[in-house]
Parts: C-alpha cells; sequence; structure tokens
C-alpha cells in the first residue's frame, strides 16, 4: 500500500494527550503499512453541522469516527455515505466481532449489515459519593423505589446537601434529554414504533416512569431545586458535594473530574443503575466508517483495522479515558483495577440503543430545541404529565411524517 488519507474524529479529552496519541498512533502506522494518515479533530461543538453539510456535498474523508450511523446511510443515498463492510467482516479483518458489546453491534450496522467497526464506549451507571454514603451508612440504591428512600435519609433540612440529581448529559445544564430515553428504557416502553415511523411512548408505563421523575423535586423534594435552571450541572453540584448521588451518569465522569475536581480522588464509586421493570442502561457506541468515494479505499479499509485493533484501542481509550466497546480492551488491567470502569464494563451488558435508525431523530434529540430535550425539561418542572405525553407525542409525530 501507499499515498496517503484523510481521518475525522471528534475532539476528547485534553488536546495535548489527543494530539500526541494520534500522532504516535499515525506515526506507528506510517512504519508498518507505508501509507500516510492525515487526520483533522473536528470539535464537538461544529460537529453536527460540519457532517450534516458534508452528507449534503459529499465533500468526506476517507475514514472518520462517526455518530449516528443508521441515519448517516440513509443520508449518504448509496453514493458517499458509510461503505459496507460485510465483505471484510467476512473475512475476518476486523478480527472476531464478537469481542464487542452487543449494543456496539447493532450499533454498527444498518438492516443487519456492517457498515462501521466500533471503538469507544458510552454507557450510564450511577455514581455516588463514598464519603456520604458511609457516614450515613447507607448503600446505593438499586431500583427506583430504594432512590426514594435513600434519597431522603441523605436528604438534610438546611439545604446544603440533597440526596440525588438525575444527570443531565454530560454535565450540560438542563440537557434532560438522554435522562427521557433512559426513563424510557427501564419502564420498558418503546420510543417509537418497530418500523421507527411513529411515537409509541403513549403508555401507562411512561406516565410512571415520568411521574416518578419530576416527583423527586416537587413532591418529595430529594433534588436542588433548580434543576431545571439555565447553568445548573448535575456534575458540579456532586464534585462539590451537595449531592450525593447522581445517575444516569456518563462513562467520561472521570476525566471531568480529574480536571475539575482531583481533590476527589477515592471519594466516590459507580454501581449499576436503578431499575423499575427492567435493568437497562443508555449506551452509546462509536463507530468508525470508511465512505464510498474514498480514492484509497485499500488504505481506508486497513486504517480501519488498525485503528480498531485491540492494541490500538487500548492505547487510545486509556489516553483519553473513555470506556471502549471491546471487552477484549476492557479487560486491560487501567479499567479492571478501577471499581468504577468496572462498573462501566458491567453495565455495558445491559445498554440499550438509543439513537433510532431514522433521519428524523436527529432533529427529535437535538439539544437544545429538540421535542425530547423540552419535554422532559417540562415534566421536571412539575407540569401534568398526561397532557405533557398528548401533546409531545404529536410533536414528535409531526416531525416523523416529513421523513416517510
Amino acid at each position: 500500500m501507499s499515498g496517503s488519507i484523510l481521518y475525522w474524529t471528534q475532539n476528547y479529552g485534553s488536546p495535548d494527550v489527543q494530539k500526541k496519541t494520534m500522532d504516535d498512533l499515525v506515526a506507528a502506522y506510517k512504519a508498518e503499512s507505508g501509507v500516510e494518515v492525515k487526520y483533522e479533530i473536528i470539535n464537538w461543538s461544529d460537529a453536527s453541522t460540519k457532517w450534516n453539510l458534508a452528507f449534503k456535498t459529499g465533500d468526506m474523508p476517507d475514514v472518520a469516527d462517526l455518530f449516528w450511523l443508521q441515519s448517516r446511510v440513509v443520508a449518504g443515498g448509496g453514493k458517499w455515505g458509510p461503505l459496507n463492510l460485510d465483505d471484510e467482516v467476512k473475512a475476518g479483518t476486523f478480527g472476531d466481532v464478537n469481542r464487542f458489546y452487543p449494543l456496539a453491534i447493532e450499533e454498527s450496522k444498518y438492516e443487519g449489515s456492517w457498515y462501521a467497526i466500533p471503538w469507544r464506549f458510552d454507557t450510564r451507571i450511577l455514581t455516588y459519593r463514598t464519603d456520604i454514603f458511609t457516614a450515613a451508612g447507607l448503600t446505593p440504591p438499586t431500583t427506583t423505589d430504594e432512590v426514594i428512600d435513600v434519597a431522603k435519609k441523605l436528604t438534610t433540612s438546611d439545604g446544603n446537601q440533597y440526596g440525588v440529581a438525575l444527570a443531565s448529559s454530560g454535565g450540560s445544564a438542563t440537557s434532560y434529554h438522554h435522562l427521557w430515553m433512559w426513563l424510557m428504557q427501564i419502564w420498558g416502553v418503546p420510543m417509537l414504533t418497530s418500523d421507527f415511523k411513529r411515537a409509541a411512548f403513549n403508555t401507562p408505563e411512561a406516565r410512571e416512569a415520568l411521574q416518578w421523575a419530576a416527583d423527586l423535586t416537587n413532591k418529595y423534594k430529594v433534588t436542588p431545586p433548580n434543576v431545571v435552571t439555565p447553568g445548573f450541572s448535575s456534575e458540579t453540584e456532586f464534585m462539590a458535594g451537595r449531592v450525593a448521588m447522581t445517575f444516569p451518569q456518563t462513562a467520561t465522569f472521570p476525566l471531568t473530574q480529574r480536571e475539575a475536581a482531583p481533590q476527589l480522588d477515592g471519594k466516590y464509586a459507580g454501581a449499576l443503575v436503578p431499575k423499575a421493570k427492567v435493568q437497562a442502561a443508555l449506551g452509546f457506541s462509536a463507530p468508525v466508517v470508511v465512505f464510498e468515494n474514498t480514492k484509497n479505499r485499500e488504505a481506508a479499509i486497513d486504517w480501519l483495522r488498525y485503528f480498531t485493533s485491540t492494541e490500538a484501542q487500548s492505547k487510545v481509550c486509556t489516553a483519553f479515558l473513555l470506556a471502549n466497546s471491546s471487552r477484549e480492551v476492557m479487560a486491560d488491567p487501567f479499567y479492571q483495577s478501577n471499581e468504577w470502569w468496572k462498573t462501566i464494563g458491567e453495565q455495558a451488558q445491559y445498554a440499550q440503543m438509543t439513537d433510532m435508525p431514522t433521519p428524523a431523530w436527529n432533529e427529535i434529540s437535538a439539544y437544545p430545541g429538540g421535542p425530547m430535550y423540552d419535554m422532559m425539561n417540562e415534566v421536571l418542572s412539575g407540569g401534568s404529565v398526561d397532557e405533557i405525553i398528548t401533546r409531545y407525542e404529536t410533536k414528535f409525530n409531526d416531525i416523523l411524517k416529513k421523513y416517510d
């Protein structure tokens, strides 16, 4: 092989660490293959806009760390979308794909065919302050009923400490759209119909789930009262000791904690997220794809093989402080020697798909401004759950109908 390829990825962790890790990786790959990999790091704040434009114009890299794979296959229109990898997977080019978690495999496919190989993984766990729980003689709750009991015991009358804060996505103020998905999962409620064409969440179980979340703040008063106020961050409150536990907490929390609150080392731990009807967790597996219009297909596929190998992924994900889609990578001593990371690996077995395979999902789940986001904020603000569900069912369907 020879020549060069272009690889796009989003930014992860420290810019200096990401650049050094990628520089070392592409240098090692060039020494092995003779192919030069040029890479571009896209800020997450710009990623959706950049990718949406690329899928309109066909101005693609050769390989990329993508998101919303299924929607992108549709958007590529068989011209410049992700390349079908079935033949390569069957030939063993990427090794034993059974090393990946079930959700990672599901999210790497569209209509049963492989279009990506997964790398990083995000699932959500319960994170709790061990110093606070130990002082109170408590253990983390395992069910949603137990959450209420434990949170009451950990909430002080002076307003300086609350038992729980439901986690806003990635610590972003009031971005509770991921919470909505998790509530549907643990109460066994489908988000969309089986053909992904209409909303399916107008059920008694969904009402129970949303009311439970709202009651934590508005009835039991075991969460900070300003949970939907712009500027509120569940992570900040947790790290400051004003909240004893938070969930569903992202797998990127150790990076945030290391940079923002190093004094918290050894004072927190993880547990499986509480269950209601079923044990489930949000899951996101980042796919790496080769694009159909690459001009150096052989090298692009080989870089995908190299980048997603267990050896390369152990280096990348431990450096970036990210979980991985592969059980082999998660067996690395880096993860197994830390109870918080071990819990991430255990929770990954229960992770369910959250990005629905419809091009409408980008609009439905958009933060801010998407109906899922707005709906969850209205629920947590204490609005009528019955009225909110009925109204937002219509909003979801209005968007879905545009993509029929």
